[in-house]
């Protein structure tokens, strides 16, 4: 060793050479990634968790399955899912201006029998009212027993309607009640 060098201890290359620590620093940081990045992924019952970075417009190809705690979006992009891939809260019925199962309460109601089945104490159903106004005219929502109407909140969840009865009392409304059923936040 000269007056003013370093002395630097080499390290073994893969092909039995000996190199220094300088020239063998890329080969051991693509192998720290090798480690870091390919291992998690192979052999079977590997987990993979990504937090917070998918962002952008690239491509992410997956084989296999992937499951997700939550989802923001409309999951309009999503595509090439099989049958069932997105599971829904059953007995639950959505009404929304636009994205929900339908668009008027009173329809939804109407209809509850393909998306509720036979409501029960034991399989009661919820009809779930997104924000907005819903005017749904001269038509009446009649409730269900065992099945609730949940807005999203007074003032923010309203349904209107021109819903006229020629007798006193009248035996018609915007909305009907019915036994064993509740209406939650709806002014």
């Amino acid at each position: 060793m000269r007056k003013g060098e370093t002395q630097v201890h080499p390290l073994p290359l893969p092909n039995g050479e000996r190199g220094r620590v300088r020239g063998n620093f890329k080969y051991l940081w693509l192998v720290f990634l090798g480690l870091l990045f390919l291992m998690p992924l192979s052999g079977d019952g590997a987990d993979l968790t990504i937090s917070n970075v998918i962002t952008g417009n690239g491509n992410m190809t997956l084989n296999g399955t992937m499951s997700a705690t939550s989802f923001t979006g409309s999951g309009s992009g999503l595509t090439n899912l099989p049958a069932g891939a997105i599971a829904f809260y059953g007995n639950v019925a959505v009404v929304a201006p636009s994205g929900g199962d339908y668009d008027n309460p009173a329809t939804a109601m109407g209809a509850y029998g393909s998306w509720c089945g036979t409501p029960s104490a034991t399989t009661p159903c919820l009809l779930k009212i997104m924000p907005g106004v819903y005017d749904i005219g001269a038509f009446t929502v009649v409730m269900q027993p065992y099945i609730d109407i949940e807005g999203s909140g007074q003032n923010v969840t309203v349904i209107t309607g021109t819903v006229g009865s020629g007798s006193w009392p009248p035996t018609n409304g915007v909305l009907n009640g019915a036994n064993n059923a509740e209406i939650h936040f709806l002014p």
